[in-house]
């Protein structure tokens, strides 16, 4: 539809998502019938200059532009949906707010003048979130602290959102359910969840009859008779319904830690964020947490005002990198070269500045 528009990834210079193409597919939405555009959202973030006329574009619209938060909004991303007229978000969405900061190697003038610039980066971002959600900027600039992470309830607490879409069947997610209060077709489905596994697919039985002790069925059993020996084994009493109720708690744990130490083992997140991102899976469960870790790539570009992003490349394509490509692609790296490989920073520093 022509009112219908996404803005899926990141947010950068000569992308799908610059800003010069994002507000080009935004003018052809415009020439809808419709009266409102309806923008989808999935973002991890990206430059704040580039997000700022995003932010511009929405708010100057010549249509109201309502915004559908699918997945994620986070850092950039969190920024432009408050230029909307109205924001809902999934009831498994997340938003994150965090600072603008940036990687610079150069003289204590040069790193002042950077400090300076994401000061003021960050003022235009905290006027963005007061503005929409009628918070106090004193309040907001706590948001600015480390990554803030917001599911959709949160969000809709501080105003940064107006509403949450229920968009999934109620029965197959696992938040604020009592587990003893569970039938056995929806204590299977949980349990799916907690292995990975969607509705659609077929149920692990063999997990099913080990964790639970089912008797009287096997892994070549119906699903009608393992449902029946895990009701049955429900029903045993309160001594049944406690060892149900922790053998999914410990199941749901392990597959938590599980997830987060592949991250961190991958380099997509620090394990100093190990707790952070424990806590978001048991609040949300294994499926949220798997999807925002899915999304987190362990390379990403960073440039000057890019909102919290790591960058690289495979280090055959670096070796022919010089001091502007390594600026422009992965400041980071270029200051953990400075320690790890001195000899080769300085060579690159010098045929740059010593002309």
């Amino acid at each position: 539809m022509k009112n219908e528009l996404k803005l899926y990834g990141e947010i950068f210079p000569d992308t799908e998502n610059s800003a010069k193409r994002f507000i080009e597919r935004l003018n052809e939405a415009c020439e809808g019938s419709n009266d409102v555009i309806n923008l989808h959202i999935h973002c991890y973030g990206g430059s704040v200059i580039e997000g700022n006329l995003i932010y511009n574009a929405i708010a100057q619209c010549k249509k109201p532009v309502d915004v559908y938060v699918d997945g994620l909004a986070a850092s950039m991303g969190s920024v432009i949906i408050m230029a909307a007229r109205k924001i809902y978000m999934a009831k498994n969405a997340f938003l994150m707010v965090h600072a603008p900061s940036a990687c610079v190697v150069g003289t204590a003038e040069e790193m002042e003048k950077e400090a300076l610039l994401l000061r003021k980066m960050e003022n235009v971002l905290i006027a963005a979130y007061a503005k929409r959600t009628g918070n106090k900027e004193d309040d907001i600039k706590e948001w600015m602290k480390g990554d803030n992470w917001f599911s959709a309830e949160d969000a809709l607490l501080e105003n940064l959102c107006d509403g949450v879409v229920d968009v999934f069947d109620a029965d197959i997610l696992p938040k604020d359910v009592e587990i003893t209060k569970l039938s056995a077709s929806a204590l299977m489905r949980h349990a799916a969840l907690f292995n990975n596994l969607n509705k659609h697919q077929e149920m692990d039985k063999k997990s099913l009859i080990e964790k639970f002790g089912l008797t009287g069925v096997t892994p070549d059993s119906s699903d009608a008779e393992v449902m029946a020996a895990l009701e049955a084994k429900f029903n045993e009493g309160t001594n049944g319904k406690k060892v149900a109720e922790e053998e999914l708690a410990n199941m749901k744990k392990k597959q938590i830690t599980d997830a987060v130490s592949e991250a961190i083992k991958a380099n997509k997140i620090p394990e100093s964020q190990r707790a952070n991102y424990v806590a978001i899976g048991e609040k949300n469960g294994i499926e949220t947490l798997t999807s925002i870790l899915g999304e987190i790539k362990v390379a990403q570009p960073s440039i000057i005002g890019a909102l919290g992003k790591q960058g690289g490349s495979p280090s055959n394509e670096r070796d022919s990198w010089d001091w502007e490509k390594w600026q422009a692609n992965d400041p980071r790296g270029l200051e953990k070269m400075k320690v790890e490989d001195p000899d080769k920073f300085k060579a690159l520093y010098d045929a740059k500045y010593s002309k």
